[in-house]
């Protein structure tokens, strides 16, 4: 009896992990953002960059905010050459070799990344965050400052010169009309003629042509001095444009696409900014499927995702689904403009240069809306953005009889029924 009770028992539980759902998972990877929020931040030249630390911005507080002034100045309101001047010389010193030393030991990718990564970065609007050093742009301004200035003074003495002859042509041609005058009076008692009298017309009409001419040599002195000045102008903004990395909108630093001290070229993106705050997990991430399962992937899948670093089978991962799935697998650029986060390629699966894009939803519980994990507990230090994350997404659920069915029907060449209602 005990024994017929033993191998019933045995039958079913056998009977049962036949049949028993095992859930089939596709690895993914992923990075904590929030896909809407994140803007690019792009150097607009090449050289050696250097990236401000909270501390150094602090430092620069005045000059940048005279350079940033200037820059967002509009040539209606052009600032007089001697301005522009003193701020030029202060880019040139401020593009230096030694400059770079000075902030390149005030700051490094490490600290910057930690400061990122714990204390946070808040930067506001048309902050400098970089300086980009280029010492062929460097010696180019130079160049072009010193030609401009140079261009500049010959027109202020040529205006000078004008502007004197025009004073002393004016006392002239006040003695040559009180001569006409005169001859005029002279005439009519007869102690003079009417040769005279023409002869003094004809002269001071002469002087006062001079003045004329005097007066439209002035106006065009005055107008390539404007556009001297205007050229100095542009040349400044569009050096600062160039060589300085400028916050296109208040928020915060969420993640460093390149370390600080290193070459870059004109459209490299540095860093990108997030409106919303790091502490402020977002619902929405970005995920990447290898293109070899991008057709078993759906919306509406189930997704557990663990960030990097953290003991899966302690915790587990953060429960959540599939939101979108992009219709076609992109390169590593097109990700990168997808996600505004140059580093949210490096999540990207190295074996394939075209990964599916996904976005997800992670769930969220209690008060302070933090993510559910599917362990019992989670982890002291929630995840931050810009945490890459291992992913598991559950594609389909089969049972081992299922599983084994396709082989026994290879090797045996048996044909039978290998379609079951817990699979429909």
């Amino acid at each position: 009896m005990v024994i017929g009770t033993l191998f019933t028992a045995a039958f079913l539980a056998t009977a049962w992990a036949a049949v028993a759902p095992i859930p089939i998972r596709v690895p993914a990877s992923g990075i904590i953002l929030d896909v809407n929020q994140n803007i690019p931040v792009s150097t607009n030249s090449s050289g050696r960059v250097i990236l401000f630390s909270p501390e150094i911005i602090t430092l620069r507080q005045t000059v940048d905010r005279e350079i940033i002034s200037f820059y967002f100045q509009r040539i209606s309101q052009l600032p007089s050459t001697e301005q522009m001047i003193q701020l030029a010389n202060a880019l040139l010193e401020d593009s230096t070799d030694q400059s770079f030393r000075k902030y390149a030991a005030l700051t490094s990718t490490t600290s910057l990344a930690e400061t990122i990564g714990t204390s946070g970065f808040a930067v506001k609007e048309h902050q400098i965050l970089g300086l980009i050093i280029n010492e062929t742009e460097r010696a180019d301004l130079r160049t072009s400052v010193g030609r401009t200035y140079s261009g500049l003074n010959e027109i202020r003495a040529a205006r000078r010169a004008a502007l004197t002859d025009i004073e002393m042509y004016q006392k002239e041609l006040r003695l040559k009309s009180d001569l006409v005058s005169s001859y005029e009076g002279l005439l009519t008692q007869g102690a003079s003629d009417n040769q005279q009298v023409l002869s003094a017309k004809s002269a001071a009409a002469q002087t006062a042509t001079q003045i004329t001419n005097l007066k439209s040599r002035l106006a065009e002195l005055e107008a390539k001095e404007k556009s001297a000045q205007a050229e100095l102008f542009t040349t400044l903004k569009g050096f600062i444009n160039k060589h300085y990395i400028i916050s296109p909108a208040e928020g915060y630093v969420v993640s460093l696409d390149l370390g600080t001290q290193q070459l870059v070229e004109a459209g490299t993106t540095v860093m990108s900014i997030s409106s919303v705050p790091p502490s402020q997990l977002p619902d929405q991430v970005i995920g990447f499927v290898d293109d070899n399962y991008s057709s078993l992937v759906r919306t509406g899948m189930k997704v557990v995702a663990t960030p990097q670093g953290v003991d899966k089978s302690q915790y587990g991962g953060i429960k959540g689904y599939i939101t979108q799935v992009l219709p076609y697998s992109k390169d590593r650029e097109t990700i990168a403009k997808l996600s505004g986060l140059q580093s949210a390629v490096g999540a990207a699966s190295n074996s394939d240069q075209t990964p599916t894009v996904i976005l997800m939803a992670l769930e969220k519980v209690g008060a302070d809306n933090q993510y559910r994990w599917t362990g019992n507990s989670s982890p002291d230090a929630a995840p931050r953005v810009g945490v890459q994350l291992d992913i598991s997404i559950a594609v389909d659920t089969q049972t081992p009889l299922q599983i084994a069915i396709p082989y026994f029907k290879k090797y045996t060449g048996l044909e039978g029924p290998t379609t079951f209602p817990g699979n429909q």
